[in-house]
């Protein structure tokens, strides 16, 4: 998939419908999501992945689950002192070089195309320039980045957790890059053994 794409594609069971959606249900800490939102999560982010895909997941969710649910649970605050947490890793990608003819070799075919067919070659050209194209337009080594800091705690009443995570990619051409700035805080309550409030805020930022 192209670096930066939200085109996630799972199939629990399978192609069901030419014309009509394949896709699964997706449920994120009890609420439904779109497959795109899926696909922009940190993955540092995730405690939990679940596939329901027989009879149960209809029994839950109804007909919205005829091509099963995935459900993700995200990491939540624990009862105890803050705990702070760090991550950095970086990765190289490379690409192959295809072999290919270059403005030598490709002259010396169109000219000889012509001349056996006792034709004179209209190439006006000059086989003293060289340009390699390949190395013009893509680069050697991309490099990929991914940083994440979070940071979890809580008492008896409040829980609370949260992330920062920023990743990077140079593309393999000499133009471009794709970048993603995520983050993710979330709180919650407890104000007897029957009632309990939380908050959620999950904003991204990507280009």
């Amino acid at each position: 998939a192209q670096p930066g794409s939200n085109d996630v594609k799972i199939r629990i069971r399978g192609t069901g419908s030419i014309n009509g959606s394949n896709t699964p249900l997706y449920i994120l800490d009890g609420n439904e999501i779109e497959a795109a939102q899926f696909a922009s999560l940190n993955a540092n982010d995730i405690a939990d992945i679940q596939v329901l895909k027989d009879a149960s997941a209809s029994a839950i969710y109804g007909t919205r689950a005829s091509n099963g649910v995935v459900l993700i649970t995200t990491k939540k605050g624990k009862k105890g002192e803050a705990k702070f947490t760090a991550s950095a890793t970086v990765g190289l990608q490379t690409l192959a070089k295809q072999k290919m003819a270059d403005s030598k070799e490709y002259k010396k075919v169109f000219d000889a195309r012509y001349v056996n067919d006792g034709n004179v070659s209209p190439f006006k050209g000059t086989d003293e320039v060289y340009t390699d194209w390949w190395k013009e337009c893509f680069n050697d080594v991309a490099v990929q980045q991914n940083y994440d800091l979070s940071f979890s705690g809580g008492t008896d009443k409040l829980i609370y957790s949260g992330s920062i995570g920023y990743y990077k990619q140079d593309s393999q051409y000499k133009v471009g890059q794709w970048q993603k700035l995520s983050a993710r805080f979330s709180t919650e309550y407890n104000f007897n053994k029957i009632v309990k409030a939380g908050i959620d805020f999950t904003p991204r930022y990507e280009q």
